[in-house]
């Protein structure tokens, strides 16, 4: 049976409450960020957040990149995987423990680096993508 830590619960509730409210989210985006909080907390076997460390974060991306689908069985899509990062990445930096938004915290942004962003995680586009010229555009 899964413990859960009871300041973690706290903790998130008040993050959900601060984007519903101050930052205006939608339901299906507080869903989304709940996931990606649940699956990093049971990743870290519910582990308090004040004791978060790099490592945590870099073997939490290497587990999400092996994770399969809960409908269809395949291995999670890269925008599942950076939608679910960038939920983590907003959580730690908002979060009062961390030293983006008090001096006294233990959570160092170098840490929170640790979760990918931008072209790291991001979904495939085919990235550049060729800008047509005038010439190629005309019939």
């Amino acid at each position: 049976m899964e413990k859960h830590c009871p300041e973690n619960e706290r903790i998130k509730r008040e993050y959900l409450k601060f984007l519903k409210h101050a930052r205006r989210r939608s339901e299906a985006s507080l869903d989304m960020a709940a996931k990606a909080i649940d699956r990093f907390e049971a990743y870290a076997r519910h582990r308090n957040f004040k004791e978060f460390r790099r490592q945590q974060a870099i073997g939490f991306c290497e587990h999400l990149a092996e994770q399969k689908n809960e409908r269809n069985g395949n291995v999670l899509s890269r925008g599942t995987r950076h939608a679910t990062l960038a939920a983590l990445r907003s959580f730690f930096q908002c979060w009062p423990g961390s030293r983006a938004t008090s001096h006294g915290s233990r959570i160092m942004m170098p840490t929170i680096s640790a979760f990918p962003s931008g072209m790291d995680a991001s979904p495939g586009r085919g990235w550049p993508r060729p800008i047509p010229c005038w010439s190629r555009s005309r019939p």
